[in-house]
């Protein structure tokens, strides 16, 4: 669930099961929104930049050990 604070152009995110803040993040325009993705994807099409596969490997199994304790 969000609500959105113009005056401040924030986005409010609160816990859908109890409506808790969880917290805010800044608002982003169209073209803002727009600029990111167009950012991501040509990163995504250069393959040659990506981290190898064994690094890759390597901070997934980190991430699941740390989710895990």
């Amino acid at each position: 669930m969000t609500s959105t604070d113009t005056a401040s152009h924030t986005l409010a995110v609160f816990n859908p099961i109890d409506l808790t803040l969880v917290d805010t993040v800044a608002e982003s325009t169209v073209e803002e929104i727009d600029a990111a993705l167009g950012r991501s994807y040509a990163l995504f099409r250069d393959r040659a930049a990506w981290l190898p596969e064994h690094t890759r490997i390597a901070v997934l199994e980190r991430t699941a050990s740390l989710m895990e304790d």
